[in-house]
């Protein structure tokens, strides 16, 4: 374990811990923006609500201007 940690921090002191945080963080969004996330979300089939919804703000909104 100590051995670990003195190998961690000569690779903090050298830059090259920052380096590979940097990389690490750049491949993950690189990775989010590509889809490769196991978090899927899946859409939700709500056309005929939002097409209800459309029709009562419609309706509202003529109601208001006579």
């Amino acid at each position: 374990m100590f051995n670990f940690l003195n190998i961690i921090f000569h690779l903090y002191r050298s830059g090259y811990l920052n380096k590979l945080m940097l990389l690490v963080l750049l491949a993950t969004c690189c990775l989010m923006i590509a889809g490769c996330s196991n978090d899927v979300i899946t859409p939700k089939d709500e056309s005929e609500i939002s097409t209800h919804e459309k029709i009562n703000r419609v309706n509202k909104a003529w109601y208001k201007h006579i």
